[in-house]
């Protein structure tokens, strides 16, 4: 679970392959993303509200934009951040173009979500 910056939307993930953005004032859901893992072990929000990542036992962390949603809703991740040797414990937001990874092997990574480059 993941509180968004303007405090109102949580996002959540579960294993029945979904992770949802909730307005926390009124109860509702507003965002429901189809994952293609059901393993999750994590979940972050960005920033600006406009994307959303997960990670799990399939050893990636994807990464959804909020603003395109049809694409969300059929599971089509903006990117696929791949290179961990383990399950993604859990993943952070730095800014809306760098995301911050731990996996299962005790090694952490920073992704620049723009080109997909790595640092360890």
């Amino acid at each position: 679970m993941d509180w968004s910056h303007d405090s109102r939307h949580v996002l959540s993930a579960s294993q029945d392959s979904r992770l949802l953005v909730w307005d926390s004032y009124t109860g509702n859901k507003i965002h429901a993303v189809e994952l293609k893992c059901t393993w999750v072990m994590c979940c972050a929000y960005a920033p600006s509200g406009n994307f959303v990542a997960s990670g799990g036992l399939d050893n990636v962390c994807s990464i959804y934009d909020l603003k395109d949603e049809e694409a969300s809703i059929a599971g089509k991740a903006t990117k696929i951040l791949s290179g961990h040797d383990g399950y993604i414990g859990e993943c952070v937001f730095l800014s809306d173009k760098q995301i911050l990874t731990s996996s299962g092997r005790l090694k952490k990574n920073t992704f620049y979500a723009e080109k997909s480059k790595k640092s360890m």
